[in-house]
């Protein structure tokens, strides 16, 4: 009973070992992936390993600012679209491009932050939406 397995590589990447910590931040494509998402939201620094980025995460997105209800649920996103880029590979054969899965990562962070009261008056925040394509509601 059980699953047979004959490589334990990285089905998105082919080059590492299958892990937690492989998959979400350290395989290339999560890497891209991750990096891009903290470039639109105006955050340059180096992705880190699950560790490093859960410590990070733990430390940073405490408020309830703009930034921080973005990149929580870009977080959550990202999580979920690996997991489910890595069934596409093993069920379908096929992934799609780090670009293809960053649109479906926008759009539900556009849509969960649809209609939401958002203060325009922050350049930070205008710039934010600018980036995630979020419609600005200022009333």
């Amino acid at each position: 009973m059980g699953l047979s397995i004959d490589d334990d590589k990285c089905l998105l990447c082919g080059l590492e070992a299958e892990s937690r910590e492989h998959f979400f931040f350290d395989c290339s494509f999560a890497k891209s992936q991750w990096g891009t998402i903290l470039t639109l939201c105006g955050v340059f620094r180096m992705v880190s390993s699950w560790d490093g980025e859960l410590a990070w995460a733990t430390h940073c997105l405490k408020r309830k600012s703009l930034i921080v209800k973005v990149l929580k649920l870009a977080w959550a996103c990202h999580v979920y679209c690996i997991w489910k880029e890595i069934n596409n590979m093993l069920f379908g054969g096929s992934t799609r491009s780090v670009d293809v899965v960053l649109l479906d990562i926008k759009e539900a962070v556009r849509v969960r932050l649809m209609g939401k009261f958002i203060n325009t008056t922050d350049p930070r925040n205008v710039a934010l939406c600018a980036s995630w394509g979020i419609p600005q509601t200022t009333t």
